[in-house]
């Protein structure tokens, strides 16, 4: 949830958290601007971190992916996967120790991974068709999926501790130059 404050005094701030988060994160407006540059360096190097970390991980696997192949990977997990994080899901089948089942995963389609990662349709099918070949997806009347078990579970933890360190260290960092405050209140600060 993304919110912000038209309370007096508080100009520019922006709050993320949900209704039950013991602390919120508040983004400076005011402060962004002001130190621009260093907020899109920060960014950027999180965005490339994060690819890095995921194309480091799936090489391990034997298999190197360029970076529109990992794209293309990512979107069809994460248009898949969308309907989950819009509902609830039985505890059971949060953590990823735990193969969801098919009927969970919703329809991914050549031109909904075109329109999530920005690569052309035609490049996207290429791409698509050499992901099968080489055992990361499967593609039928049911859409386009990964394979279940493709990316070892031990890898799956190791990037997503990979991930949040790279998260923590990035807000650290945003913190340490005053664009990024934490408000344990739950209220807007100035």
């Amino acid at each position: 949830m993304c919110t912000s404050s038209n309370n007096e005094g508080v100009s520019g701030a922006i709050r993320f958290a949900q209704r039950s988060d013991p602390m919120a994160i508040v983004v400076d407006k005011r402060a962004v601007e002001r130190k621009s540059r260093l907020v899109h360096i920060s960014l950027l190097s999180l965005n490339l971190r994060f690819m890095e970390n995921w194309r480091s991980a799936l090489g391990s696997t034997g298999s190197a992916l360029c970076y529109e192949s990992l794209m293309i990977l990512m979107a069809i997990i994460v248009i898949g996967a969308e309907k989950i994080l819009r509902s609830e899901l039985e505890p059971d089948l949060q953590s990823l120790a735990k193969q969801l089942p098919s009927s969970r995963v919703g329809m991914v389609n050549l031109s909904s991974i075109a329109a999530a990662t920005g690569i052309n349709r035609e490049t996207v099918r290429r791409k698509v068709n050499n992901l099968k070949a080489a055992g990361w997806i499967t593609r039928d009347r049911e859409g386009i999926r990964t394979v279940q078990g493709v990316i070892p579970y031990e890898i799956l933890q190791e990037v997503i501790g990979a991930q949040l360190d790279i998260i923590a260290r990035i807000v650290s960092q945003l913190t340490r130059i005053g664009v990024l405050s934490s408000d344990r209140s739950g209220g807007f600060r100035a």
